[in-house]
């Protein structure tokens, strides 16, 4: 896959993140975190099943007898995503979907920087990476910082950080 490719399809996840955790955002306000999350598995489930459907080899995708020969541990990425769904919802709707974006991101980024040293999956090393770690870091107490001289200046009041 070329790179401008993968740049493309990036840039396209990050749009249907925000735009799906927006959404999620705007029905958990209606029926709260936990049946967002069950309406979002049930129908992602109804997408993939109508995708497996289209694609070009049909039983490749329902060899049920496959899911056996998976260690069990890693099923709880299902766990994991479930969880993620119902408290994005609540997080999102408590401090605003740019922030919590934000706050995922850097978050990915970090758990993923570990997660590669961990399995050695990316066995160099890279400065960038590091350096990257820390302007995110440093971003958050900046951010809090110029947001705070902000509300201080314009609407006169203290931040409560």
């Amino acid at each position: 896959m070329s790179l401008p490719l993968i740049l493309f399809v990036g840039v396209a996840n990050a749009f249907c993140i925000s735009t799906a955790r927006a959404l999620n955002t705007r029905l958990s306000a209606y029926l709260g975190a936990i049946k967002t999350s069950q309406i979002n598995h049930l129908i992602a489930i109804l997408v993939l099943v109508i995708a497996a459907l289209l694609s070009n080899d049909v039983t490749e995708q329902f060899q049920f007898d496959r899911l056996k020969s998976v260690p069990l541990y890693v099923y709880f990425g299902g766990v994991i995503g479930g969880i993620f769904v119902a408290s994005q919802s609540l997080v999102a709707e408590k401090i605003g979907l740019a922030k919590s974006c934000l706050y995922l991101i850097a978050g990915q980024f970090i758990t993923g920087f570990i997660i590669d040293r961990v399995n050695n999956s990316s066995k160099d090393f890279r400065v960038l990476e590091i350096l990257a770690i820390a302007l995110i870091i440093l971003g958050f107490g900046l951010g809090r910082r110029v947001f705070s001289l902000f509300k201080e200046f314009f609407l006169g009041a203290k931040n409560e950080y």
